[in-house]
């Protein structure tokens, strides 16, 4: 019988090289893992124009259209391992899953460092990857990793987008009908002259009351955060942060603070260049009625977070309080 090679391995070879020369054409180096590969089949070192930066990004090639499944809406899915899954949580790198599809002769890709940090610490079922058809491997993907290490600014219309994703992202308090968004918790976290940003429990009830005293209407301060809604909402706010680079925070540290410890993550985290920029793009274009305002002194220890509650009445002879006063 006369041997023959392997359709797969053949495959295999066409997707790594249509990877290698889009990197290559971006102008960034490409180092295979010619031993031993395992999860990671190479290394891109991101270059500006001539000049290495040092900086790392990981690359994992899959080739076939076993690995993608088309759904509706205009994406594929792919279903990993959970074995894969506990290697590339391990990566001390970020790591992209690239799809060659045969079909198109096409490359698809997808940040699976951020997606594994999204889903949280709980492996126990397979992780489903949505990757979107427009999501090809063109100058997209250039500007996506370079922003991962701060080598290229966002533009005004990029922090436009970003202010719009930020004012949609909403959570309403059942008590007070009122609405804080996620642009209320980037700017009441502010913090270091503006060089840093925070979060902590504290801002959403800060900001609650800070919106209860611009409203100029009765209220009783009585507050009941629902975890549900309120989980969804800083969940997706943090989300927000890492997705666009704005601040440097332990993404796996709060992952397991709300799903293992089952607390609010709490945060002193400073602002990356994009983050810095886009204070910038705050500033020029107004886009809050108070200007951006920075915790300067802000300080957990000598200033920490309490509830104070303001009584109409107290009746020394029975020693007690009467009913809240109402805030104006």
């Amino acid at each position: 019988m006369t041997k023959q090679r392997a359709e797969t391995s053949k495959l295999s070879r066409i997707g790594v090289n249509k990877v290698e020369n889009a990197i290559l054409g971006f102008g960034h180096i490409w180092r295979e893992q010619a031993i031993e590969d395992i999860g990671v089949d190479a290394i891109i070192e991101l270059c500006l124009g001539n000049y290495p930066t040092g900086k790392l990004v990981g690359v994992q090639v899959k080739a076939g259209n076993s690995y993608l499944k088309d759904t509706p809406g205009g994406e594929f899915t792919y279903s990993p391992n959970k074995t894969d899954i506990e290697y590339w949580e391990k990566l001390t790198l970020p790591l992209m899953i690239v799809f060659y599809h045969p079909g198109n002769n096409c490359c698809y890709w997808k940040d699976i460092s951020n997606e594994i940090n999204q889903q949280g610490n709980d492996l126990s079922a397979a992780l489903k990857i949505n990757v979107p058809h427009a999501q090809t491997l063109s100058g997209d993907f250039d500007n996506y990793i370079k922003k991962l290490f701060d080598l290229v600014v966002p533009t005004d219309d990029e922090f436009r987008l970003l202010t719009e994703e930020l004012n949609n992202l909403k959570w309403v308090s059942p008590e007070f009908d009122l609405a804080i968004s996620g642009t209320d918790i980037f700017m009441n976290g502010l913090w270091g002259l503006c060089t840093k940003v925070m979060f902590h429990l504290s801002l959403i009830t800060d900001t609650l009351k800070r919106n209860l005293i611009k409203r100029k209407k009765p209220a009783v301060i009585r507050m009941r955060l629902d975890r549900h809604s309120l989980q969804n909402f800083i969940i997706s706010y943090l989300r927000i942060l890492k997705k666009h680079r704005l601040a440097d925070f332990d993404t796996n540290d709060v992952n397991h603070t709300i799903y293992v410890k089952r607390e609010w993550p709490t945060f002193i985290a400073p602002l990356t260049l994009s983050g810095r920029k886009y204070i910038d793009y705050l500033t020029k274009n107004a886009i809050s009625e108070d200007g951006v305002h920075d915790r300067q002194f802000f300080n957990l220890i000598y200033l920490p977070h309490v509830f104070i509650e303001v009584f109409d009445h107290y009746y020394p002879e029975q020693e007690k309080l009467g009913r809240p006063c109402a805030v104006c």
